[in-house]
């Protein structure tokens, strides 16, 4: 409801435009206006109006799902026929029932863990179904939250016939929860992830005169997310002691995985990690009107900046291992389960240091285009743009 006009270029486009080989879209918001006006909307869908779900088959409970985006609006004068405002807000409420499956331990392969690691992780290992010692198939629906804000503030002030100043700011803020991230396939793990984004712009446009116009802009914009796991347990209280010093620290369990079984807990790899985005753009073209011809030229420099942070729980398998003679010793073929039942992994992998990294860039661009009227119906264009990309900079320091 801040959207009065949308238009994309998608095809060979003016020299104005650059920075990408794909499509344009230009945006423009709502503006107050002498009156005012507003509205309020919601939107409701859960159960009660959805079929089901085409992998949600009959005989089984409906995946539940409860989605509300609500919001509102309103625009008018602050000062008639000067100043005006538009401003929204929109929100969003999911919960939604998420399908997983695993296949675990049977109970008598529970008995037969030996190892105190492999057994400290059986904690987080569902039982089959109780009292039946055939079935090792655990399913069921986890909850996966998403809470939305979203707000926006338009106002244009009209300091005379030739003048006009206009700004425009959005922030979104969410909540997110993604219970069976990276495969995970039992309640307790994936990640949940808190992100702000803003834009800000302003924008002043001066006529000089009937052919001459002149518009700048700067312009703002940051993402911040960071991603942490649900389950963020210290693997040193389960018995894991050759983690490097500082990583496992907030990172929780690594990723787990027993070959044969659709049996995956621990992680999500690279958790936790964060990235900043900051953007900031100033801008200015001349509009200038010479008979049959439009002429328009301009500029732009944006510096980039973009911090990060990761760390690492790894990963771990249990696969199957044929006969194997170490040391003059015979090992003898074992499966996955018994290598997890003996605590002998097969695999491990891991990044052994907390990554930080914050680099910065520049960028500068210059266009100029003619449009011809040769006729009332056939326009001809020539345009030339430079662009100018500078070299990433590589700094330290946390993100």
């Amino acid at each position: 409801n801040t959207t009065s006009e949308m238009k994309i270029n998608n095809s060979t486009y003016s020299a104005e435009y650059g920075r990408s080989s794909g499509s344009i879209v230009n945006v423009r918001t709502r503006s107050g206006t002498n009156k005012f006006h507003g509205e309020v909307f919601d939107y409701l869908r859960n159960n009660s109006f959805d079929t089901r779900n085409f992998f949600n088959l009959k005989g089984t409970a409906q995946y539940a799902l409860k989605r509300n985006n609500f919001g509102a609006s309103a625009g008018g004068p602050i000062w008639r026929d000067r100043t005006f405002f538009f401003g929204s807000y929109e929100g969003l409420r999911q919960h939604q029932g998420l399908p997983l499956a695993a296949t675990v331990l049977l109970p008598a392969d529970r008995a037969n863990v030996t190892d105190p690691v492999s057994k400290a992780l059986l904690a987080y290992i569902p039982v089959g179904v109780p009292n039946n010692a055939t079935s090792n198939i655990v399913s069921g629906t986890v909850n996966g939250p998403v809470q939305t804000d979203q707000g926006t503030m338009d106002v244009l002030q009209n300091f005379g016939p030739g003048d006009i100043l206009h700004g425009f700011y959005a922030i979104q803020k969410d909540i997110r929860t993604e219970p069976n991230l990276q495969g995970n396939s039992v309640v307790g793990f994936g990640d949940h992830r808190q992100a702000s984004r803003q834009i800000l712009t302003l924008n002043e446009t001066h006529i000089f005169s009937a052919r001459l116009v002149n518009e700048a802009r700067l312009g703002f914009n940051r993402i911040a997310i960071q991603f942490v796991p649900n389950n963020a347990i210290d693997p040193a209280t389960l018995g894991f002691n050759n983690y490097p010093a500082g990583v496992a620290a907030g990172g929780g369990l690594p990723q787990t995985t027993i070959s044969g079984y659709s049996l995956n807990i621990g992680g999500p790899t690279g958790f936790p990690q964060g990235r900043y985005d900051t953007m900031g753009v100033a801008s200015d073209t001349v509009s200038y009107t010479l008979g049959k011809n439009q002429i328009k030229f301009g500029g732009e420099f944006r510096r980039f900046l973009n911090a990060n942070f990761g760390n690492d729980p790894g990963t771990l398998s249990f696969v199957a291992t044929p006969t194997l003679v170490i040391g003059g010793v015979t090992q003898p073929a074992r499966t996955a389960l018994q290598n997890f039942q003996l605590g002998q992994a097969v695999g491990f992998s891991i990044t052994p240091n907390s990554v930080t990294d914050r680099d910065y860039s520049n960028s500068f661009a210059a266009f100029a285009v003619d449009n011809i009227r040769l006729t009332p119906s056939f326009t001809l264009e020539a345009g030339f743009r430079f662009e100018w990309n500078g070299p990433t900079n590589v700094g330290g320091g946390k993100a």
